[in-house]
């Protein structure tokens, strides 16, 4: 059975730069006159924007926090700048492009075999049948998958970039902090040791966090995360992380690098930590978890 879903505001935009009504709208000539007022934005929805009840949630309310800024007046946007004949043909290719690329993985990613370390595997599994070698060499999956799937350095990298700097932050705690984090988790492979390394990074000014709480625990607490409208593919039940991970700033090669040394999933209530000591693929989940935070 296929749930009715409720378009986001994103589609609503684009349904209407596609399709708009037979309102007057600007050229492209009027909106560059002085005389003109360009399109603005608005920083705030109305109240009955923000509003949500238990169709969609699992509580109702309104909502409260910052939204993003959007078109004041989508007819101030010229005709000529909205998608046309030939923007609509190639996105129409683009779709076939995708459903040819989806026909493909299925009939050659079923019966695959991994084989190797758990390292090899995880890596085999993300390009193994993915790809069509004819187009994408193997030696360029190999590379492709070796410099993200397992370094951590990467990952470490990734938190640099795009919004993430505004998340990545030298840790402010104390010792006394970092040792009741551990303790008051739900465990780790070795705490005494865990507690050993980021005490120690602490102390000499190199322990550095990305701490997602201050931007998603109210939403995870506040049952924010829509559940009755979620896609088909979604299973019941679905978790929403709220992850704290630590790095610890080393000398390599005359530069010092961001290397991950711990991560909690769900720091709201204080769960396992997990640390490259987990197996291969429990620490590759972390990485995943967080990267999608």
């Amino acid at each position: 059975m296929t749930n009715s879903s409720k378009p986001s505001a994103m589609q609503t935009f684009q349904n209407f730069m596609a399709n708009p009504p037979a309102a007057p709208s600007q050229t492209a000539s009027e909106v560059t006159t002085s005389q003109t007022t360009l399109t603005d934005y608005i920083y705030e929805f109305n109240s009955s924007d923000r509003s949500y009840d238990n169709s969609q949630y699992a509580t109702s309310g309104v909502f409260a926090k910052t939204t993003t800024p959007w078109l004041n007046n989508l007819l101030t946007v010229p005709a000529s700048w909205r998608p046309n004949t030939v923007d609509k043909n190639y996105s129409a290719t683009r779709g076939q492009q995708v459903d040819s690329e989806n026909n493909y993985i299925q009939a050659n990613v079923p019966g695959q075999q991994y084989s190797g370390s758990v390292e090899q595997q995880i890596q085999q599994r993300f390009s193994k049948g993915l790809f069509d070698n004819s187009i994408f060499p193997q030696d360029q999956l190999n590379i492709l998958t070796e410099n993200w799937i397992n370094d951590d350095l990467e990952f470490a990298r990734q938190r640099l970039g795009a919004a993430n700097p505004d998340v990545m932050a030298k840790y402010a705690g104390t010792n006394s902090d970092l040792t009741d984090l551990v303790n008051n988790s739900a465990g780790a492979i070795n705490k005494t040791k865990l507690i050993s390394t980021l005490t120690t990074a602490n102390s000499k000014g190199k322990l550095f966090v990305c701490d997602y709480s201050s931007a998603l625990d109210g939403i995870a607490k506040n049952n924010y995360v829509q559940t009755n409208f979620k896609p088909d593919y979604m299973p019941d039940g679905f978790f929403f992380s709220v992850p704290i991970a630590f790095f610890v700033a080393e000398a390599s090669a005359a530069k010092e690098v961001l290397t991950p040394v711990a991560i909690q999933i769900d720091s709201i209530n204080n769960a396992y930590i997990f640390t490259p000591q987990d197996s291969a693929n429990a620490w590759l989940l972390a990485k995943l978890w967080t990267a999608s935070a």
